[in-house]
């Protein structure tokens, strides 16, 4: 139950930070989004497993890769997550910019029964009953969900992977579906390495 409940506040709480970076008060339109082998080429190289952040803020996708994720400038913020005896928090930011935002969280549910993957067959059955999700494919985990939703002006992307007792959520904002599920693909492509 705990589950199935953390799966359906998942779908609420990403379209609540989504909803967050669309207020566009310098009155500027959305940059065009990278392509995925731009945007490959210019990350760092991750981290091992062993060197995952506990509780991390903005450690495992920097400013500079955001900034190249948007093309545009971008702060990152990141709130405050304690890990319980279920979830353990690994990382996670938002980073916003006139174009959008993208953002992303990392955690180890290896204390949730089920795990990483049931948390994902569970957000697929919250989502599938609500209207306006158009759900796509991804690669890259044991399982995943990924859908695109419109905000108005923008649109919304959100990929969740599992990958082994993690999962691996990323979001993104732009002004086209296209440009916002490349930056949360992006996104996704360049926090894998870290579960490798």
């Amino acid at each position: 139950m705990l589950l199935r409940t953390r799966a359906g506040l998942l779908l609420a709480a990403v379209c609540a930070v989504a909803l967050a970076g669309c207020d566009d008060k310098t009155g500027g339109t959305a940059a065009p989004g990278p392509s995925l082998s731009a945007t490959s080429a210019a990350s760092a190289p991750a981290p091992s497993k062993k060197d995952l952040p506990v509780d991390g803020k903005c450690v495992l996708i920097t400013n500079d890769e955001a900034n190249a994720l948007l093309k545009a400038t971008a702060k990152g913020s990141s709130a405050s997550h304690t890990s319980d005896g279920q979830i353990k928090h690994i990382d996670g930011c938002t980073y916003i910019s006139p174009a959008g935002n993208v953002g992303y969280d990392i955690n180890d549910i290896s204390g949730v029964p089920g795990g990483a993957a049931t948390f994902i067959q569970q957000a697929k059955a919250a989502m599938a009953g609500r209207p306006g999700p158009k759900p796509f494919a991804v690669d890259g985990g044991d399982d995943s969900v990924a859908f695109t939703f419109d905000l108005g002006s923008k649109v919304m992307a959100r990929v969740e992977v599992a990958k082994g007792s993690y999962t691996v959520g990323t979001n993104a904002v732009a002004a086209n579906e296209a440009d916002a599920r490349r930056i949360a693909v992006a996104a996704l492509n360049l926090l894998l390495p870290a579960l490798s």
